[in-house]
């Protein structure tokens, strides 16, 4: 594949943390794929990440597309197969679900109830519905 510049810097960057950004489409999710293997390649462990995206659906995708090119490398190069193995186990999320987990994890030492839970659908409403009225 072509890469951009800033694509080929968000792969090959080490030593620190990353946060892409870009328009929908712009190819984010191919560039952190193509970054997780380039780590894995030089013997990293997918157990290790913690990949985060904001929807559902892209951490699916992430999830979905690190499988497919893990399988098609695993063909090739046998030192990807036991990554392919831990791809179903490995932090892939959106970062409600990894703060959700934190916190499940964590709950004493943040002081939130075990049995919390994340409020959705009509009872989400109703409750936001009350607050604006008791703050109108």
């Amino acid at each position: 594949m072509n890469w951009t510049d800033d694509q080929r810097s968000a792969i090959l960057s080490r030593g620190e943390d990353l946060l892409l950004s870009a328009a929908a489409g712009s190819g984010k999710t191919t560039v952190l794929v193509e970054r997780v293997l380039s780590l894995l390649d030089e013997g990293a462990d997918i157990e290790q990440f913690l990949i985060v995206t904001f929807s559902r659906a892209a951490a699916g995708d992430m999830r979905r597309k690190l499988t497919e090119e893990l399988m098609e490398r695993a063909e090739v190069d046998p030192r990807f197969a036991p990554q392919l193995e831990k791809v179903e186990r490995a932090a892939v999320s959106t970062i409600h679900s990894f703060c959700v987990d934190l916190l499940r994890e964590h709950f004493e030492s943040a002081g939130v109830d075990p049995a919390f839970r994340i409020l959705d659908g009509p009872e989400l409403s109703q409750l936001e519905a009350q607050a604006l009225n008791e703050a109108m």
